[in-house]
């Protein structure tokens, strides 16, 4: 379990880095040997103060899942601590909590992790979306993934794109 939890960070690093272009793709790491096939970036839940990013992706270890990056300013942190969808809890694994910059009187957070999901479950979601709400001590937070997410995963785990 330690040596998964080590790779699901590293697979938040290697995510990170993807964050800038914001486009599906294919990334290996060289030193982990993860090698991870992701949709683009999708804002999956907006805020006055917060939102929400989301990546549908699949790594040969790790399996299938969702990446979030839940960003606030003033609002203080959520402590996400659950994920949860449809009456089902989620299998939820947390990453990072980072505070981005103060200023001003307020701070900006962010709390990254990634909700696991089976082989059945991504092609499901692949079919009919993904909502899912994450939940924590101090808040909630509920998001919306289009299907198409998931498709751009599949497509390329067959080399269709």
């Amino acid at each position: 379990m330690i040596q998964r939890l080590g790779a699901i960070t590293a697979l938040a690093l290697l995510l990170a880095a993807c964050q800038a272009t914001g486009q599906a793709g294919h990334v290996t790491d060289q030193h982990t040997g993860l090698n991870m096939v992701h949709s683009q970036r999708f804002a999956v839940a907006n805020g006055l103060l917060h939102k929400l990013n989301a990546h549908a992706f699949h790594e040969e270890e790790i399996g299938f899942g969702v990446y979030y990056q839940y960003t606030a300013t003033g609002v203080g942190w959520m402590f996400i601590n659950s994920a949860w969808s449809s009456g089902k809890k989620l299998r939820l694994a947390r990453t990072k909590q980072d505070v981005l910059g103060c200023g001003g009187g307020s701070c900006s957070i962010q709390e990254t992790g990634f909700i696991l999901l089976t082989p059945e479950e991504f092609y499901r979601y692949a079919q009919t979306g993904f909502e899912f709400k994450l939940l924590g001590r101090n808040g909630e937070v509920v998001g919306k993934m289009p299907s198409h997410a998931f498709q751009q995963v599949i497509d390329r785990l067959a080399g269709r794109s």
